[in-house]
């Protein structure tokens, strides 16, 4: 989990991507080649509009990462010109023994 300034409200953005994660895959205990395009549509698009109802003035842009437990390594980096008291972000990861999913959020106040 990352961190964020000023005022984007990273404890409840946590909180929604943490829960929807936790929904969408506490019952899929094996990756499924032919299921993860949809899971990750499903997952980005639920966190998103969960989001939105938070009624702030953020524009949140969302990013899914799905993919097979092997062994291997991820590595993966983003980087934002942005109001650094004002926008966002927010990275929670989630696995279990096949499946590993990354959710990172950006919250951009308009």
């Amino acid at each position: 989990m990352s961190s964020s300034r000023g005022d984007f409200p990273i404890e409840q953005v946590t909180e929604i991507i943490k829960a929807t994660i936790v929904d969408k895959f506490s019952d899929r205990p094996a990756y499924k080649q032919d299921e993860v395009e949809f899971w990750t549509k499903e997952l980005a698009e639920v966190c998103t509009s969960e989001l939105s109802k938070l009624k702030k003035s953020y524009k949140y842009i969302t990013h899914v990462m799905v993919m097979q437990r092997t062994g291997g390594a991820l590595n993966t980096a983003s980087c934002c010109y942005w109001d650094q008291n004002s926008d966002g972000n927010c990275v929670m990861g989630w696995e279990n023994q096949d499946i590993h999913v990354v959710v990172d959020v950006f919250g951009i106040a308009i």
